[in-house]
């Protein structure tokens, strides 16, 4: 080749270079930008603007600047500030698209979620043809990129589709990708991205496309928890108004095969400063510190699990009330079913038929959450703050698969601890647990005491240590077996101010409870100075109703002052402790609730106290029984069990008082059989009753009981016997409830030599009666008893001693004052029961009947003063006459002659005619004058008072000789009737 062949080659050799670097300079960037707008404006309906790009057609490197693709309301869509793409020529060989590298510079993109749940990116794409047929899968395109760098970008996020839009914006973004093949592995690469909302976000891996494949790491430092809150909203349960969460993760994800592959392994992700607020409150809940260690989500598999998750110092409010349970910043506020809410209905038609979720959490705890629990049902408002010092869960699956390991102790507020350690299962629900309880306060229930009771807790703690099993498959079953105790109980009348019930130590060993099928068995109660005060107030209510239940202690005392009323107004309809002839009887109680199986192994009572006032006496009355001790042996609910009852104790500690014998009150009917005495009671204690009841002090005196109650098949069967040592009755008081009776007189007439009175009272009757109590029923025995008394004072001497029931009357004959043989007898047994009852005085009347003792006296002196002479000798009786006649007349008898006798009748007998005239005027000359007849009766009184005091045996300053009153006669006989004081 010549030379200037070799310059023209040459020389168009330099044109077709410079031809090249013309269009490769110049029109290609032109071409290039032309084509670029066009086709955004053809396809997407949009204007961009670009800045006039670059390209080195010797180097392959392009550069554009200014990118800039408006959306649909004027404002910026996406765009760039430079894109540099180094185009490498290997791509011939390599059969693929091969660039030395890409840089992307402050690229933007405004992502917006409208409200109907389209995005503005969706709507760049003109809608196709319907009838255009489905386009093949296109297939992706071979690519190989030295380096991939994105830096400087921006990403604004506006998501219109929530009730309030959520906004938030990434930057700066930044991505970079080393040498990545759209085959194969492709290549490794890293992304951060991060705003004052959302954190730091930074990924590194590597991406491959064929398959599209990724693995890598995902660092997430300081996201908001607000952030989190503001996108997410109703789809959470709680709120996030506050705090900062950091995470780091590994992913694996692979489109390769079906299903796909993701799964995310999380070593460590942390919360602090969290404050949550449940759906539909306002009250927050805070969270200092949670942590997650080694979480693993296989999603396509829809299994997690989490190797630990521990949350520490957790502070927030809670309350009952009617609704329920509130938890404010953990638990949303139930809402009425009214068919599913959108969310859940998408979450349920995006599973419908997918296998659920596997999630397995071997270790939780929390630590230090405080909790300022309120029970909002009484008014005002309970606090019940509750410290969780600590709570652990172990083997935690869902589905479950096997038990869960459970521990948790708690402080609460008002003082003490409780503590739980067993295990858990979640489907069926079932419970295994030791539960333990320390120092209880129980002021803490005071609140709710206050609404119905007059009861004030002022000191008391629970302790306790047993098992607690709980299973709910079927019927719920429940049970409980330990130990329990309440020591240091202090509680006061709250009207009073005055203690009420109190204790050292209430001890409840081997506690055994049942439920389903219901069961309660005690091994042992041991009670430790308990102490009752017992009061009976002026209105006649006993603190035991008015402190317990203040509404029905108000009602009985306005039926005790009804009553009172009635009977000052007379008005108080009788109660009668025996139904009346022909009256229908009570009718039987209606069958209960079957009582709960029970059996109480031993009840012990050391060093007990009770002390009862009645405040319904001027002065009180009060009187306290001391040492009280024993036991109970025994108790069950079987119908024939019977425990043994054994206590005793000293009534104002020198009085020494025994309770014994077998009851059952446990059993559906009661059964008792019980004994109990008390001895040495100073009966001075009682004046404010004896004052009140009797109309008298006491001076002196013991008194001792002795009682015996049995009830079996609901009737009562009780002995009482009252023995009063030396009693002595003191000066009178005026009371308007003291009885009308000669109580003096009584006692004398119960009170033996020694100073003894012995009574004996059974009481009987049906409890079902409703008339039927047992204190009105003895009081009116013994009311009863003494009326009888001093009413027939004789009749008791006489069925004590003999003499029978007329006792007090004795018999003379008309004008004698001799003792007949009946007589005598009565006035022996009269001389004994004078000598047993030496309180007694007797009274002795004079006795004498006018008109029989005159006529028996008349006679007597007529018989004495005709003695010798009578029928058989008639002319000596006329001559007594005659003589008589002269003595008591002073004159001599002038007798007239006898009538002449009727024709054939003899002739009158003189003698006969002298007596029949003489003897009526020398009769009258006797009489019998009231000094006789008084005399008489006084010879007739001393006659009983020289009988009664023969022997000695009877003091004759007990005996009064007292003026009587003219007395009759019975079948004959002057009678003498006695009296006693």
């Amino acid at each position: 080749m010549s030379r200037r062949t070799g310059l023209v080659f040459a020389g168009a050799a330099l044109l077709l270079v410079l031809a090249y670097a013309l269009v490769g300079f110049l029109w290609v960037p032109r071409f290039a930008r032309a084509t670029v707008l066009e086709t955004i404006e053809r396809e997407f309906g949009r204007k961009a603007e670009l800045g006039r790009p670059t390209f080195n057609p010797f180097t392959f490197e392009l550069e554009a600047r200014s990118f800039s693709l408006p959306d649909e309301d004027g404002g910026r869509l996406l765009g760039f500030g430079r894109l540099y793409a180094d185009f490498e020529v290997a791509s011939v060989w390599r059969r693929a698209w091969s660039f030395g590298a890409i840089e992307l510079e402050q690229p933007y993109l405004r992502l917006v979620q409208e409200p109907d749940g389209t995005l503005n990116l969706a709507r760049l794409a003109r809608p196709k043809p319907a009838a255009a047929p489905p386009a093949a899968p296109a297939r992706v395109p071979a690519l190989v990129v030295g380096r991939l760098a994105i830096s400087g970008g921006q990403v604004d996020v506006l998501d219109r589709a929530r009730p309030e839009p959520f906004a938030t914006t990434l930057r700066p973004v930044s991505f970079s990708l080393e040498d990545f093949v759209s085959r194969g592995d492709g290549g490794a690469f890293e992304f951060s991205a991060g705003s004052d909302r959302a954190g730091r976000l930074a990924m590194r891996g590597t991406i491959g496309v064929a398959p599209f494949a990724s693995r890598g790491t995902i660092e997430l430092a300081g996201l908001t928890a607000a952030t989190i809150t503001e996108y997410l909203g109703d789809a959470l349960p709680v709120a996030l108004r506050d705090g900062r969460i950091d995470l780091t993760l590994g992913y694996d994800f692979s489109l390769a095969g079906k299903p796909y592959t993701l799964v995310l392994e999380v070593p460590a992700a942390s919360a602090r400063g969290l404050v949550t607020v449940a759906r539909g409150y306002e009250e927050p809940w805070r969270l200092a510190a949670a942590d997650l260690r080694d979480a693993r989500v296989d999603v396509a598999a829809r299994r997690l699990t989490v190797g630990a998750i521990e949350a520490r110092d957790v502070t927030g409010g809670a309350w009952l009330d009617a609704d329920g349970f509130h938890a404010p910043g953990a638990v949303p506020r139930r809402r009425p079913p009214a068919g599913p809410a959108p969310a859940e209905e998408a979450a349920a038609a995006g599973t419908a038929g997918a296998p659920r979720w596997q999630v397995g959490i071997p270790d939780i705890r929390i630590a230090n959450a405080a909790i300022g629990l309120e029970d909002r049902r009484v008014q005002p408002a309970v606090p019940l703050p509750v410290t969780l010092t600590q709570l652990h869960v172990e083997r935690f699956a869902w589905p479950a698969a096997e038990s869960l390991a459970l521990s948790a102790s708690a402080s609460l507020g008002g003082g003490g601890d409780i503590g739980l350690q067993g295990e858990l299962n979640l489907k069926p629900m079932s419970l295994s647990a030791l539960v333990t309880a320390t120092g209880v306060e129980l002021r803490a229930v005071q609140p709710y005491l206050d609404g119905g009771t007059d009861l004030k807790l002022r000191s008391g703690a629970l302790s306790g240590r047993g098992r607690l099993e709980y299973a709910a498959d079927g019927r719920p079953r429940l049970r409980y077996s330990g130990d329990a105790s309440i020591s240091g109980l202090h509680t006061q009348d709250g009207a009073l101010g005055e203690d009420f019930v109190n204790w050292t130590a209430l001890e409840i060993r081997g506690l055994e409870y049942a439920h389903e099928p219901s069961r309660l068995a005690i091994r042992e109660i041991a009670a430790r100075d308990p102490y009752l005060r017992l009061i009976l107030a002026a209105n006649g209510v006993t603190n035991l109703l008015s402190v317990l239940n203040p509404e029905a202690a108000a009602r009985r005392a306005a039926e005790i002052a009804a009553e009172r009323a009635a009977r000052a107004e007379g008005r108080e309809e009788k109660q009668e402790t025996e139904p009346e002839a022909g009256s229908p009887a009570a009718p039987a109680p209606p069958p209960g609730k079957p009582r709960l199986p029970a059996r109480i192994g031993v009840i012990r009572v050391a060093n007990g106290n009770l002390n009862f006032t009645d405040y319904t006496l001027e002065p009180k009355f009060a009187i306290a029984v001391e040492r009280l001790g024993g036991t109970v042996t025994g108790m069950s609910s079987a119908p024939g069990d019977r425990a043994t009852l054994e206590l005793t104790g000293e009534v104002d500690r020198y009085a020494p008082a025994r309770i014994a014998g077998e009851i059952n009150l446990l059993a559906a009917q009661s059964y008792l059989d019980i004994g109990a005495t008390f001895h040495n009671i100073e009966l001075t204690s009682f004046n404010p009753y004896s004052g009140k009841f009797a109309g008298y002090r006491i001076d002196k005196g013991k008194l001792s009981i002795e009682t015996s109650y049995k009830v079996e098949n609901r009737r009562l069967a009780a002995e009482h016997r009252f023995v009063l040592d030396q009693l002595q009755l003191g000066e009178r008081v005026e009371s308007a409830d003291a009885v009308s009776l000669p109580l003096k007189l009584a006692v004398a007439l119960l009170k033996d030599r020694n100073g003894v009175i012995d009574i004996d009272l059974p009481v009987s009757g049906s409890l079902d009666d409703p008339t039927f109590r047992v204190g009105p029923i003895i009081w009116k025995a013994v009311l009863s008893l003494l009326g009888k008394i001093v009413t027939a004072p004789f009749a008791l001497l006489g069925s004590l001693f003999g003499g029978g029931a007329d006792l007090s009357e004795l018999d003379f004959a008309p004008g004698s004052a001799a003792l007949d043989a009946a007589a005598q007898e009565r006035v022996a047994s009269l001389r004994k029961a004078l000598a047993e009852r030496p309180g007694l005085q007797l009274d002795i009347p004079s006795t004498a009947d006018p008109a029989t003792d005159r006529e028996a006296l008349l006679a007597a002196r007529w018989d004495a003063a005709v003695a010798g002479t009578g029928v058989a000798d008639p002319a000596a009786y006329r001559d007594r006459l005659l003589a008589l006649h002269r003595e008591r007349l002073g004159t001599k008898a002038v007798i007239p002659r006898p009538p002449k006798p009727a024709e054939g009748e003899p002739e009158p007998d003189p003698v006969r005619h002298a007596i029949a005239t003489l003897e009526p005027l020398v009769r009258a000359t006797f009489t019998i004058g009231d000094e006789e007849l008084a005399a008489l009766a006084e010879q007739r009184a001393a006659a009983v008072r020289d009988a009664l005091l023969a022997d000695g045996a009877v003091d004759p300053a007990r005996i009064f000789l007292i003026r009587g009153e003219p007395a009759g006669t019975a079948d004959g006989a002057v009678r003498m009737v006695l009296s006693l004081k």
